[in-house]
């Protein structure tokens, strides 16, 4: 078979425009049916004797309907120019269409949500970094926009960076492999707060064959402090809180091995607080510590310098491009991996310090209008009745008190009267003599 003349040359912008659901394969070296918009194309090589070495295949279009010849070049031409027609806009399209591009870069509040909700990180392994979205979206939030209103350009401006900068984060390699031949694992916690948030994270010591100690990264979670201000300890005290809860979660995995954990915060409140019977403290502090101490005993809790505290770079936040190389977020503190005598010590109480602010205290306030002393008052002496012995009433004061309602008489219906009272004190003794009387004296 010769080839022939094209009837139609589809370009490949246009091809799959014209496909459709439908396909009949015959056996090898058979062609194939494919439907179209037009009816079935049929391509391949085809089974004929004697072939020249230069092989050339046709392809041919039949239809499945019987259309008349004006319609079928109707369908001809529109497809060919598909290819060739220029798509002239309108000028209410031109004007939708200059709008869109000048708006496409203007970061709105909605399509903000819309990227950082794509993040998901179950594990907490990017703590750093997620928590400056929790922060970024709580700042955004008291600004009280609309959905589709845009963002401040100080706020839309640090989210393109942090977006630019988080690409380099997909590149880094995670090891969770936390396997190990030995049954003994040991967790240590960290809890860290800041002003704008808190959180906790939980590595697993385990030690190895060869005498090594591997330390891996387990679990990290975080939360954006409150809007309602809150102290330093109380969101110190709700990171330890988180710190336990996460320790339940970590203590049901490990079901088969010897767990025990350490917690450690570098606030001295907190571990006053949890060394004291929850009873202690007023219901905010005690209902956290009481449900700390049921997940975690208080012998776990020990002190530790805000410098080797790992959970204190996810409570501030970390720049993504400095994440992939911050040693203490992956590895934790060095001493994980020696014993116990390397641990960091809770600092003992200096006397020499004490005794320094109990005189700066001492000294603080002593001002001179403190040490003035108080006058004494020069007492009169009291006149001669005052003090000489004399008969009642001899030497005497009165005064009249009232007026008060007295009744006239018992019994139902009885009336009321004013009445007062006349008060006698004798000067030498003090004695009061009352009498009642139903006139009152006019002073003259």
């Amino acid at each position: 078979m010769r080839p022939k003349e094209c009837d139609i040359i589809l370009g490949s912008d246009c091809f799959f425009e014209i496909l459709r659901s439908g396909k009949i394969v015959g056996s090898k070296n058979e062609p194939i049916a494919q439907r179209t918009m037009f009816g079935w194309v049929v391509a391949g090589k085809l089974n004929v004797q004697n072939k020249e070495p230069n092989e050339l295949y046709s392809h041919f279009l039949s239809t499945e309907n019987d259309l008349k010849t004006d319609s079928l070049l109707q369908r001809f031409w529109e497809t060919e120019e598909l290819s060739v027609k220029k798509q002239f806009l309108s000028d209410e399209e031109l004007f939708c269409e200059d709008h869109f591009q000048s708006i496409l870069n203007i970061m709105i509040k909605c399509s903000f949500l819309s990227q950082s909700a794509r993040l998901f990180d179950p594990l907490g392994f990017l703590t750093p970094c997620t928590v400056s979205i929790k922060i970024f979206y709580q700042q955004l939030w008291l600004l009280k926009l609309d959905w589709d209103s845009p963002l401040p350009d100080t706020l839309a401006t640090k989210w393109k960076i942090f977006q630019k900068e988080f690409e380099q984060v997909c590149s880094t390699h995670i090891p969770k492999w936390i396997h190990t031949a030995s049954q003994q694992v040991t967790l240590h916690g960290f809890v860290m707060r800041s002003e704008l948030a808190y959180a906790s994270v939980i590595y697993a010591v385990q030690p190895q064959a060869d005498g090594n100690t591997k330390v891996t990264l387990l679990v990290a979670k975080s939360r954006v402090a409150p809007l309602k201000p809150v102290s330093i300890p109380r969101l110190e005290l709700n990171g330890a809180l988180l710190l336990a809860r996460l320790y339940a979660t970590c203590k049901n995995i490990f079901k088969e091995y010897d767990v025990h954990l350490y917690a450690w915060t570098d606030s001295q409140v907190v571990l006053s607080w949890l060394s004291s019977h929850p009873r202690n403290w007023k219901p905010y502090i005690a209902n956290r510590t009481s449900e700390i101490l049921d997940l975690v005993p208080a012998d776990s809790w020990r002190y530790v310098p805000t410098k080797m505290n790992p959970a204190d770079i996810a409570s501030r936040g970390l720049s993504p491009k400095e994440l992939p190389r911050c040693g203490l977020w992956w590895e934790g503190p060095q001493w994980l991996s020696c014993g116990m005598d390397s641990w960091p010590k809770q600092p003992k109480r200096d006397d020499q310090t004490s005794l320094v602010t109990r005189e700066r205290k001492r000294t603080a306030f002593s001002f001179p209008v403190y040490r003035a002393t108080t006058s004494k008052q020069l007492m009169g002496d009291l006149p001669a009745h005052r003090v000489t012995p004399s008969r009642p009433f001899s030497a005497c004061g009165v005064d009249y008190a009232g007026p008060i309602n007295v009744l006239r008489y018992r019994g139902r219906g009885a009336r009321t009267t004013k009445g007062y009272i006349a008060l006698f004190l004798i000067d030498y003794t003090k004695c009061i003599q009352n009498e009642a009387n139903t006139k009152k004296i006019q002073k003259r």
